[in-house]
Order: structure tokens, then C-alpha cells, then sequence
């Protein structure tokens, strides 16, 4: 671990983006500036000592635009404002920062620096929901950019989520953000903690002091509004008459780990997962999806939104119901792989910052109610809670988190003057849209790392090791006990195999077991099409049906005439029968192609099968005669 000294001012954020040159840029928010950390270089020696050499830069130049005229001119941060909390948005490039009461679009492209404010007019701390001439922030907690057209921030003492639209592409300059509007649902408590998952499609986790939620969907589509759907929301909004709008808290998806209320501490697991497969015969992820939240409300008040109990659904306004249904913000149900309604035996103390990396791990920052030292914890995708670290030489109430380039993880006070640097892994890197210009801390996403893949690294808080022909995959017995039959048979048989710390799989393919895990720990189907039978036969190896079917079914979707038959007698001597029934259908439907385009894979089909061929010849006649 390694301490790095910083600026008296008091850290608020750190952010790390791509510069117009492709380059890694690491800038540190205090309270009245925003400067570069220096000696970047050092991060890939993963040398501690120069490490610990890392410096901060002078103060950038901010600047700003003269309403009037038009004018660029030294930026100037209002009086009684400080800079709160900054974040990046790795699809435009843009930063985003936040003060007590206001909050900024900052360009830094060509070396612009320039700041355009978004959201409110400066003064006092509000909650105000509207275009962003007339909206008001209130200490924004949390600042979330979604890749998409929007942020999401949490303002102090609040247990709702609001969006700010941003300025479309073709907006004047100097534009305001068409609307901002309160989210549901309103959770149990305040909340201290949002981050998002750049999966498709996106997830939005949320936490408050004692316990984390997955949505499986935004709480509103994606697709921007268009400046007349804004017009229509605000108008809705308008038509409230101040009053306040009330979430809708059965909307609170189930908890993914923790408890409310419950400030102990403790590892721990989500009881009772296990892979299944979806009635009416689609592969159903490995876990049972959630309800996930999609109505959008509008509120306008004062103050903040802390209340201790969740408000009643009733109360909405008809004409800002009209116009959200207009604006299309509703983000759908929650497919994919939504939190079980099983029971979380892991327990947090008081949360306080959390970040995705690129495999859909939470890692979590959070202290002792009666203590002031952070602690750091690591929350896997099934709902696994694991410590990391305990042993930081930090102080304060809250503290935040970033990754830097290097596998680096940064851990401040907020408001601190330094900063501690603990490097989990080489390969680690940060959840980011698909469509970044390029990833933030080196590497491919995905590469290396925590199953022991290219880096050669160990995973955090593995305690067995899978050989699969000549790799070795670093693992945790507790999730792949709880998201796989066979390992937790084999965990529990009492055998050797069941205590060692290293088991063997000596027969399969690596890569097809690399996306197994991927699979077992992430939820991830995106299976390529060359591994697509090695996946399906592994996966029924395995015991993991959803993971089996979602390959055959890839397979079938891939099929042509030139692969049909080597296909079919695959999944002939697999005992795949929905596949089998699938492919036949498929040969039937297209065999004057087959015939035309691969001749000689008939006669490959009367060797190697006279039952299948005779059986598909029959058929053929009889098709013809109808």
C-alpha cells in the first residue's frame, strides 16, 4: 500500500480519462480547483516506492463563456460554492462537476478548459426538479454520467435518485440541461452510494448505509428526450404546483447483499442461488430476474428528500403522468441476471463510495459507525461479499474511490489531503460503455486478471485453483458451490477432490471454460461462435442447463448448409434433443441448398450415421408428397 500526499485543499474526486491524444490523464477535484496527478508513468512499474513519488500538477486554467457576448473568460467559482464531486463521461469525453448548488459541463478538448454551467443559478441548497434554468440541486452526494445522455446524482440527505438530461449534440453553446427530474423508486433510506454497470443492457446499482440493490434496467429508457418531450415533462412538472411527488417504493428491486438497518459486519453470501432455465423454453440467466423499477416521477420541493420511511405510490400529478409517458421513461422489467429474492448473509457497516470494474464486481468503501478508518470490500455479481483490505492509514466520515491506470485502486477521505493506493490486480479496470474511445487504464476490458487468465494473477480472496489443460483459473469454492451443481457436489462429497485446494477438469477446453466462469460469476452469455459446442458439451459437463441451452441455441442460429451435418451428428452423439429436432428442421427446410452448396457432407452423414440419413431421407419423401 501506498501513501501519496496531495493538497491541503481537501480531495472531493478523482477522475481518470483519455485526452484528445489517447493519453491516460488522472485530475484531482479539491474544494476551488481541479489539477493533474503527475508521474503517471511510475503506476505500470508497480514499483511502491516510485509509487509514492506521484505529485499533483498546478491548478488547470477553467474558463467560461460571457452570456452576454459570448466571450471566453477566466472561470470564476461563486461565492459560498466549493466543487463537491466530479465525474467522466468516457463516451464524449466530457467532465461533469458538482457543487453545493450548481453543477458544470466542463470541455477540456484542444485545451479549451472550458466550464458551461448546467444546472441551477447558485444560492441556496435546494431540490427543485425542471429545465435547468429553474432546477436545483442540493449538495450532490453522487454524480453518475450513464453514457447515454444523462447523469444521475443523489443529492445530501436524499433516498431518491434524480436524472439531468444533458444538451443534445446540436445545442447552442452554453445550453442548459433540458430537465431534471426525480426518479423512482424511493428507497427505505437515504442513500450514500450509485454506480452503473455498462452491460446491455445497463445496471444501475444503488446503496444505501447498510445494503446494496441491483436494477437490471435503467429507471428510464435510454434514448434521450427529444427537447419537446423535455418541454412536455417540465410542463408536467410545472402543473404539480410545488407540491411534492411521492416515489413508488414497490419499486425497490430485492436486496443484492446486506440488510437495513443491520450496521454490523460481516462476509457473506445470497442464500439459496442456483442456475436454472426459464419456463417456455428460453435460457434464463443464474439467477431468478428481478422486478426491476420503471416509472419515472417528477418532484419539486425544498430541502431534502430524507425521509426514513418510503413515501405511498399515490399522489402523482396527471399531467406530469402524461408527460412522462410521453418522454418514453420507462425502462422495462428486469431480464438478464436480476437479484434472487434469497436471504444475504453479508452485513456492511456504513457505506460510503462503491465503483463497478469491468467484470461487474462492486468494490465498496465503507467505516465502522464508531470508528473513523475505511474499510474495503469486494462484491461479486452473485451476491458474494468479500473483505479486501483493512489496513489504511486514512481518517475521516466519508471516503471515496478510484481506479487508476496500472490496476491501481485510490482510496481518500473526502475532503482529505492524501490519498492510499492498493493494487488488487494488474488487469483491473473500470465498468465502461461500449462505445469509449478506448479503455482508461490500458488494456482490453476483460483481459487478464481475476480468473486467472492472461495477467497470470491470482483472483482477490480465491481459495481454490481449476485446472483446465495447461491454465490454471483462480476461484472461490463459495461461488461456485452456489452458482454450480457440480462443484458444489463435489465440494460437499467428502472426497479428496473436495478439500483440496486444486481441482482438475483435464479434458476441457480453457476457453470454453473461461467464459464458464464468466458465466458463473457475471451472468455473461456473450459466448463466441467457435466455442459454441465446446460451451454447450462443457456447460451439460457442468450441470449448468441455462448456460447448455443458450450455446445450443447459438449453435442452431449459426447453422448453414456447409456446417448442418457435422452439426447434427454432434448433437447426435451429445444427446442434445432440442438441438437435434432444431438442426433436422433446419436440413429439411434447405436440402436443395445442401445438396448444391456441400454435396459431399451427404455422403459424410451415410458413413457416419445410415440411422440419421434414412431417417432424414424418409422425411424428405414425405415432404414431398404434401
Amino acid at each position: 500500500m501506498v501513501t501519496v500526499r496531495l493538497s491541503d485543499e481537501g480531495v472531493r474526486s478523482i477522475i481518470t480519462r483519455v485526452t484528445d491524444l489517447g493519453e491516460v490523464q488522472v485530475l484531482i477535484l479539491t474544494g476551488s480547483s481541479l489539477r493533474p496527478l503527475l508521474g503517471l508513468s511510475a503506476l505500470d512499474s508497480g514499483d511502491e516506492d516510485v509509487v509514492a513519488g506521484l505529485k499533483l500538477g498546478p491548478p488547470l486554467e477553467l474558463r467560461e463563456r460571457r452570456s452576454s457576448d459570448g466571450k471566453v473568460m477566466p472561470f470564476s467559482l461563486p461565492e459560498d460554492e466549493e466543487f463537491w464531486r466530479a465525474a467522466y463521461d468516457a463516451v464524449t469525453g466530457l467532465v461533469y462537476i458538482g457543487a453545493k448548488s450548481l453543477i458544470w459541463q466542463l470541455d477540456l478538448s484542444n485545451n479549451a478548459n472550458i466550464m458551461t454551467l448546467l444546472v441551477g443559478e447558485g444560492g441556496e441548497e435546494e431540490t427543485v426538479d425542471g429545465p435547468g434554468a429553474i432546477a436545483r440541486v442540493d449538495r450532490p452526494f453522487c454524480i453518475v454520467a450513464d453514457g447515454c445522455g444523462s447523469l444521475l446524482i443523489k443529492d445530501c440527505g436524499s433516498n431518491r435518485i434524480r436524472r439531468v438530461v444533458l444538451p443534445s449534440a446540436g445545442s447552442p453553446s452554453g445550453s442548459k440541461s433540458p430537465l431534471v427530474i426525480t426518479l423512482d423508486p424511493e428507497y427505505a433510506a437515504n442513500l450514500w452510494a450509485v454506480a452503473l454497470e455498462f452491460a446491455s443492457p445497463p445496471r444501475m446499482y444503488v446503496a444505501t448505509k447498510t445494503a446494496i440493490y441491483r436494477h437490471d434496467t435503467l429507471p428510464y429508457s435510454t434514448t434521450p428526450p427529444t427537447p419537446a418531450e423535455c418541454a412536455l415533462l417540465a410542463a408536467g412538472l410545472e402543473g404539480a404546483s410545488g407540491s411534492l411527488m411521492p416515489g413508488d417504493p414497490s419499486l425497490v428491486p430485492p436486496l443484492l447483499a446486506g440488510r437495513e438497518g443491520d450496521n454490523s459486519r460481516a462476509d457473506g453470501l445470497v442464500s439459496g442461488l442456483r442456475e436454472v432455465a426459464a419456463a417456455g423454453g428460453a435460457a434464463a440467466s443464474a439467477v431468478v430476474p428481478s422486478a426491476a423499477p420503471s416509472v419515472v416521477t417528477g418532484r419539486r420541493g425544498h430541502g431534502s428528500a430524507g425521509s426514513a420511511a418510503p413515501g405511498g405510490p399515490g399522489g402523482r400529478n396527471s399531467a406530469a403522468g402524461a408527460a412522462r409517458t410521453g418522454a418514453g421513461g420507462g425502462g422495462g422489467g428486469g431480464g438478464g441476471s436480476g437479484c434472487s429474492a434469497g436471504v444475504s448473509s453479508a452485513r456492511f457497516s456504513l457505506i460510503t463510495y462503491m465503483l463497478l470494474d469491468s467484470l461487474g464486481r462492486l468494490i465498496v468503501v465503507e467505516r465502522d459507525p464508531h470508528d473513523v478508518e475505511p474499510y474495503l470490500r469486494m462484491v461479486w455479481p452473485c451476491g458474494l461479499v468479500t473483505t479486501l483490505s483493512t489496513d489504511f492509514n486514512l481518517t475521516g466520515s466519508e471516503f471515496g474511490l478510484a481506479l487508476l491506470p496500472g490496476g491501481w485502486l485510490a482510496v481518500h477521505a473526502w475532503s482529505g489531503s492524501k490519498m492510499q493506493l492498493v493494487r488488487l490486480e494488474p488487469g483491473l479496470q473500470p465498468s465502461l460503455p461500449a462505445t469509449a474511445p478506448g479503455t482508461v487504464c490500458g488494456g482490453a476490458l476483460g483481459s487478464g486478471g481475476p480468473f486467472g487468465g492472461a495477467s497470470g494473477e491470482p483472483a482477490v480472496g480465491a481459495d481454490v485453483e481449476v485446472v483446465v489443460g495447461d491454465r490454471s483459473f483462480s476461484c472461490h469454492r463459495a461461488i461456485l458451490a452456489a452458482r454450480c451443481e457440480y462443484f458444489r457436489r463435489l465440494f460437499q462429497s467428502g472426497f479428496a477432490d473436495s478439500s483440496r485446494s486444486k481441482v482438475s477438469l483435464p479434458d476441457a477446453d480453457p476457453g470454453a471454460f473461461s467464459l464458464i466462469l464468466r458465466y458463473i460469476y457475471c451472468a455473461a452469455m456473450d459466448f463466441p461462435s467457435p466455442l459454441l459446442r465446446a460451451l454447450a458439451e462443457l456447460a451439460d459437463r457442468l450441470l449448468l442447463p441455462a448456460a447448455s441451452l443458450t450455446a445450443q441455441r447459438q449453435l442452431l442460429s449459426a447453422t448453414c448448409p456447409i456446417t448442418v451435418v457435422e452439426d447434427l451428428l454432434w448433437a447426435e452423439g451429445r444427446g442434445f434433443e432440442e438441438l437435434l429436432t432444431g438442426l433436422k428442421a433446419y436440413y429439411l427446410a434447405n436440402a436443395h441448398r445442401i445438396l448444391e452448396e456441400a454435396p459431399h457432407s451427404l455422403e459424410v452423414l451415410m458413413m457416419r450415421s445410415p440411422k440419421l440419413h434414412l431417417e432424414l431421407y424418409a422425411a424428405g419423401i414425405k415432404r414431398a408428397k404434401r
